[in-house]
């Protein structure tokens, strides 16, 4: 829900992914480390493995957001 509403308000594809996965991660690490779920290392180990890719796939995607280049769904390449 949160990847179809950031991508609905920005048209950005890539915030849209890149919220999602951070965002699921988030709530993950809370739910061991603040509400004590009993939720395993190995799947710590695999949240953090997956932010880390998820950050490295993206580099190019952070980098056009950051400057203001990115494409948006719905417009041409090249027209801002």
């Amino acid at each position: 829900v949160l990847f179809i509403v950031i991508v609905a308000l920005t048209r950005y594809v890539s915030l849209g992914s890149l919220l999602a996965v951070f965002f699921i991660s988030g709530s993950i690490l809370i739910e061991r480390y603040y509400l004590d779920y009993p939720i395993g290392g190995e799947i710590i180990g695999l949240i953090i493995l997956l932010m880390t890719l998820a950050l490295y796939t993206h580099r190019a995607n952070i980098g056009r957001l950051l400057s203001g280049t990115e494409n948006r769904i719905g417009k041409k390449k090249g027209i801002s």
